[in-house]
């Protein structure tokens, strides 16, 4: 049960008693799901982006994002509106206007066609037609808009962690729809949009990550109410229509009458408050069918509480000390209990900022001037990270506690476990202060036990995989005795006919000759031994040419199209301001 949202007023350092209040909030909730089988990654991307779920993805290696068949017919059209541009500014007469028209027909017709659809959709009191360069200008905002997330997620995720190159595409991330809702924390409504973005793990595990923004003035009871996932707190949403699968908790609602980025949008007024597990039912429902597998064990879900000390008072973190206990391990006293737990230690190395992290959620506390945005990715892709691993260690613990020990089965899991034991210790962090952070979540997570139980399973695994090898080997020179009796037999086949027609001989020639002599003089004979090594080519050869055969075939269904890679150049993504404001410049 999430706790009341009841709070006591906290007593103050100096003598004053007064309830305590925040500045801006979020919330985040890094949401990680193991799935029932590996991922195809590339298959999975293309059935996201084709289906309009996604609107970017990229892999780490990738230099732009990829994007979906909508985005990529607004490519073409931009291509196109580039060429009208230039053909328009070589037109600077009538004369000049008549020969592009005659040169260029198609091009010309486009022009007009295009500055005609635009002027029918102004209003008829605004004089300032729309140009050729304001509206390349906008689709090239819609392009990058959705893009930048996704880039700078990736930008970001390189400059916190680096990864070997055998290793650099074991994932791939995305930025999906985006959703509305309405949402009532204690007596403070607010519309929010959620912008869930995901990763997909090529071992089988999906992370969905997003933010709650709440109002501000909220008391840390309020914020801590939030932060349990189960909170019913949804009153209305706006679903877009990719988002809907069969079976759907939110399958009622009306249609929207406009649609919303190139798609329909279902308006929900819930008879009940829904809660953000009921929106990640839904999503994950979602994702499930697109990498074509189900849930594969429990979730772990992770909130990043991010808040500003409010304006109550000025010493807001001395005089509020027991709020930041309160809000570190997430539970508010009732009645005259007392909070006995510390917050732990405080992990920032900023005088501004207080970190306290647990292996539930973490607090980061901003004591100075902050507004929520995507700069806040320097810091949740640090605890994404965390439940990644996390939820990776515990699918191996239990993958090794299932002794499979096929000669695959143990070479990936000795990779698996080698992997995890150096991203649990940090090894892949740039930052001394990320390690330490990952190294304390972890730990509070029982991390290095799960891995300590891996490493003892594994050298079971070990033993029990060397115990069958020699089974195996000896059952295999049996087999390998038969087989090539087989092949003598079938070998020979095609030299019965000549076979008996020496033995005919040889029975003419000499005919008081025994069986043993005619043997003898097969056994000598050139044209059975020749039967013999070309029956064995043969077979070799059809063998040989069928496990040819089903590797290039599995290799072209392995091959999967990511999706259109966006042309979109010469653009860099600028943060103006800490609220999320980006831009492009060429």
């Amino acid at each position: 049960m999430a706790p009341t949202t009841d709070a006591e007023p906290v007593q103050a350092k100096s003598g004053n008693v007064h309830q305590a209040m925040l500045g801006e909030g979020v919330v985040y909730f890094a949401h990680t799901v193991p799935t029932s089988k590996r991922i195809d990654l590339g298959k999975a991307a293309k059935y996201l982006l084709d289906t309009e779920l996604a609107v970017s993805a990229a892999w780490p290696s990738d230099e732009s994002a990829r994007i979906p068949p909508s985005l990529e017919r607004i490519e073409r059209d931009l291509a196109h509106i580039q060429r009208l541009e230039t053909w328009t500014d070589n037109v600077n007469g009538l004369r000049s206007l008549a020969k592009g028209v005659f040169l260029h027909p198609v091009i010309a017709f486009r022009t007009l066609q295009l500055l005609k659809g635009n002027r029918n959709q102004m209003p008829e009191d605004d004089e300032a037609h729309p140009s050729l360069e304001t509206i390349r200008v906008e689709v090239e905002k819609i392009l990058v808009d959705a893009q930048k997330v996704t880039l700078l997620e990736k930008e970001i995720d390189a400059d916190l962690f680096w990864s070997e190159s055998e290793d650099l595409d074991a994932y791939v991330r995305f930025f999906l729809r985006t959703t509305q809702h309405t949402i009532r924390i204690g007596d403070k409504d607010r519309t929010i949009t959620l912008e869930p973005r995901l990763l997909l793990h090529r071992e089988g595990v999906a992370q969905i990550t997003v933010g709650v923004h709440l109002p501000v003035g909220c008391t840390p009871a309020e914020v801590i109410d939030a932060s349990f996932p189960a909170s019913p707190l949804f009153y209305s949403s706006r679903i877009p229509e990719p988002y809907a699968s069969a079976g759907s908790k939110w399958a009622g609602g009306e249609w929207s009458e406009q649609p919303e980025g190139g798609v329909r949008v279902r308006v929900f007024e819930h008879e009940e408050p829904a809660s953000l597990y009921d929106w990640l039912e839904v999503l994950v429902g979602r994702i499930m069918r697109g990498v074509g597998a189900f849930v594969g064990g429990p979730s772990y879900t992770y909130p990043m509480i991010m808040v500003q000390a409010g304006a109550c008072c000025t010493d807001w973190a001395d005089n509020h000390a027991n709020d930041i206990v309160h809000l570190a391990i997430r539970s508010v006293p009732r009645g005259d209990d007392q909070i006995t737990l510390g917050p732990g230690p405080d992990l920032s190395i900023h005088t501004g900022m207080r970190i306290h992290a647990t292996g539930g959620s973490v607090l980061l506390l901003h004591l100075r001037t902050w507004r929520a945005g995507i700069l806040d990715l320097h810091h949740t892709l640090l605890y994404e990270r965390i439940g990644l691993v996390y939820v990776r260690l515990r699918r191996l613990e239990q993958r090794v506690s299932e002794f499979q020990t096929g000669k695959r089965d143990i070479a990936r899991t000795y990779r698996r476990a080698l992997e995890l034991e150096k991203e649990v210790r940090g090894a892949h962090h740039r930052s001394g202060t990320a390690r330490d952070i990952s190294r304390h979540v972890l730990t509070a997570l029982g991390a290095f036990e799960i891995l300590e139980v891996v490493r003892t399973g594994s050298s079971m695994l070990g033993e029990r995989a060397s115990t069958r090898a020699s089974l195996r080997a000896a059952r295999a020179a049996n087999r390998f005795a038969l087989i090539g009796l087989v092949v003598a037999v079938f070998a020979a086949i095609p030299a019965i006919p000549a076979i008996l027609s020496l033995i005919e001989q040889q029975r003419v020639a000499d005919p008081e000759a025994g069986i043993w002599s005619v043997m003898q003089t097969l056994a000598t004979s050139p044209l059975l031994l020749s039967a013999l090594i070309l029956g064995a080519a043969v077979l070799y050869g059809v063998v040989l040419f069928g496990v040819l055969a089903f590797r290039v075939i599995r290799y072209l269904f392995g091959l999967r199209k990511r999706g259109y890679v966006s042309r979109v150049e010469g653009y860099e993504i600028v943060v103006d301001d800490p609220a999320d404001a980006i831009g492009s410049a060429r």
